[in-house]
């Protein structure tokens, strides 16, 4: 997705194939000429019922699908929601359904910012707690194992398994490991250089003390899909408003001690080949499968399936590779028609061959009466007559002479570069200042070498439907078309 979205970028065209067991395909995305990466339908991947995955499970597929879901819940949304919360002033106005499970997650992650190795190892080990003892028990109590349904039926029966919590045993490898991968992986995200020491790792563990776990009243365990969609719909506005409060302090707090930036987390993307976050994985899959009286998986069996690693076949890939060199011969001897071009898909199993003309960009953008492709964008040269760099009223004055674009926000990945909300003497502040200057103020590093600066705008006067194709500033003069 990267690599699409970079040829997109800087117009460059694209031959993405890939193969799978028996199954391949080649996909050529030529700028103008075709849609651009990730418009064409991807396959449908394998997807668990959540209150299986979450209260339920049967399989190790399952209990990994799980652990894989806590990795990205854990470690990269929680870091990426809070990087938002700190970028953001307007974050806490959000009114999205969702708005009070995000709120106590940025309350709780800002709560919880380790200083040491130790503080790692003691929330590492009240997340075991949490995950494998307290809410098993939780479970338990709104659904004990003599549980009967409305028509009198045992609940734990069918695939439905009672589950056991379990008790932390730090001479058990399992345990151990777990508890050592997410404590590193959570200083890791908080930008903390730590070194492990076993000694003082057992000592912590000795000096912690849990509170026992205290069944709570009144929660409510969905046991369908369709019953946890219901439940996310019901919010406690009071708990709302007192959140946005606290935080909206918070972040005045970390503002007037110029902690903004610093306090930034770093987001944590998984990856198969990486053993600390294969090892979180690997562990919480087999803890959750003991829960449930699940077989665990192996390192190499987990990572096949958390991996999606499917055995290469040379004549799937063989084929494939041959019907890559076919397009590219096309794109070297510079065809512009649609028509020249195939993509394919085959399946030599059955066999199957489908060869077809590729989809034409559609408009994408839109913007009262004009519309623009998914490859346009409105470019500026961000180097005026004098050679110097433009500032943001420069842009702004380019934007309203050129496409009658009158500026209201700019926005420069998540950061709002200017608002015309904002007080007057704030915005006469931002139109000053040079755009590479307005970049660095929001965490961003602009190298000498950066020829492209890329915004997303919203102008005065936009109807419902429109959508605008980003701004690309050109920070120095192109030598050439396609350099």
């Amino acid at each position: 997705a990267y690599v699409g979205r970079q040829c997109t970028k800087y117009l460059k065209p694209l031959l993405d194939s890939g193969t799978e067991g028996t199954k391949g395909h080649v996909q050529v995305l030529v700028p103008f000429v075709t849609e651009t990466y990730g418009h064409a339908e991807d396959r449908e991947e394998d997807i668990y019922p959540l209150c299986t995955l979450r209260h339920f499970p049967t399989t190790i597929q399952h209990t990994l699908q799980w652990a894989r879901d806590q990795f990205e819940g854990v470690f990269r949304e929680t870091a990426e929601t809070v990087n938002k919360f700190l970028q953001v002033s307007s974050f806490s106005e959000t009114q999205e359904a969702e708005a009070l499970e995000v709120f106590e997650m940025v309350q709780t992650s800002l709560q919880e910012k380790p200083h040491s190795w130790g503080d790692c190892v003691a929330w590492a080990r009240r997340l075991w707690e949490r995950l494998f003892s307290h809410d098993i028990q939780q479970l338990q109590y709104n659904f004990p194992p003599d549980y009967k349904t409305i028509s009198g039926l045992p609940f734990w029966s069918g695939p439905k398994r009672c589950p056991e919590k379990l008790d932390f045993d730090f001479s058990n490898i399992t345990h151990r490991t777990f508890l050592l991968a997410a404590s590193h992986l959570f200083a890791q995200m908080h930008r903390l250089n730590v070194s492990e020491n076993n000694a003082a790792t057992s000592q912590i563990l000795l000096d912690l003390h849990l509170l026992p776990f205290q069944p709570r009243n009144g929660v409510h365990i969905p046991v369908t899909d369709k019953e946890m969609q219901t439940s996310r719909g019901c919010r406690d506005e009071l708990r709302l408003t007192e959140l946005r409060q606290d935080l909206a302090r918070q972040r005045r707090e970390l503002e007037e001690q110029d902690a903004l930036f610093s306090s930034c987390m770093e987001p944590i993307h998984f990856e198969k080949d990486d053993d600390s976050h294969l090892d979180f994985i690997v562990t919480a899959a087999n803890l959750r499968a003991e829960n449930y009286g699940i077989p665990p998986a192996d390192k190499l069996q987990a990572k096949r399936i958390v991996g999606r690693i499917v055995p290469a076949i040379a004549t799937t890939t063989a084929a494939v590779a041959g019907l890559v060199c076919l397009e590219l011969y096309k794109l070297v001897w510079g065809h512009k028609r649609l028509s020249s071009y195939r993509s394919t898909f085959l399946r030599l199993s059955e066999p199957l061959l489908h060869r077809c003309q590729p989809h034409s960009p559609q408009p994408t953008y839109k913007y009262h009466q004009k519309t623009w492709s998914c490859w346009e964008r409105i470019e500026v040269p961000g180097v005026d007559d004098k050679g110097e760099e433009i500032t943001l009223k420069g842009l702004c004055d380019h934007l309203q002479r050129e496409h009658s674009l009158e500026l209201q926000v700019l926005v420069y990945g998540k950061a709002i570069i200017y608002g015309g909300f904002w007080a007057e003497e704030k915005r006469e502040k931002q139109l000053s200042n040079r755009l590479t200057e307005l970049v660095c103020a929001t965490a961003e590093t602009v190298s000498k070498d950066c020829r492209l600066l890329v915004f997303q705008m919203v102008c005065k006067n936009e109807e419902d439907d429109t959508d605008l194709p980003p701004v690309h500033v050109q920070l120095h003069p192109m030598k050439g078309k396609n350099e």
